[in-house]
């Protein structure tokens, strides 16, 4: 069986799962972020392995998303929470077209559609999304999976 970790480390929670190769979720862990982002990235990892039943070497890939997702110092990349959010909701949920982020600093809310194709339409399948946050800045976002 293969296994992938998700790491979020935000402003005030850090939240860690562990999904199978069914995409079933197997473990996970929600614990206080603190002063030290590491070692709470670290921390909610370890977790969610427990939880799990697994040992880190069984996780083939781990990505750190949130405000502190580059503290994810053991992971193999690095996404932003936007591009998270958008792709899982539209993977789950492919008809999604808003999705509100409550965050512990601030609030985004991400409009989400599929992206337009550039070079031929069976070649598109990316995400598009328009984000709003509460601060009134905004922005536009167009990743391909």
């Amino acid at each position: 069986m293969i296994y992938a970790a998700g790491i979020d480390v935000g402003s005030t929670q850090t939240k860690g799962v562990i999904i199978n190769e069914r995409f079933e979720i197997v473990g996970r862990a929600l614990i206080d972020t603190g002063a030290n982002v590491t070692r709470a990235a670290e921390r909610s990892f370890v977790e969610a392995l427990l939880a799990a039943g697994l040992k880190r070497e069984d996780t083939a890939y781990v990505i750190g998303t949130g405000y502190g997702r580059y503290k994810v110092t053991f992971g193999d990349a690095q996404i932003t929470e936007i591009s998270c959010h958008a792709k899982g909701a539209f993977f789950l949920f492919p008809r999604t077209r808003t999705v509100i982020d409550m965050g512990g600093q601030d609030a985004k809310g991400i409009k989400v559609g599929e992206a337009p194709s550039r070079r031929s339409a069976a070649k598109s399948s990316g995400v598009s999304t328009s984000v709003r946050m509460s601060s009134l800045q905004s922005t536009h976002v167009t990743r391909s999976p």
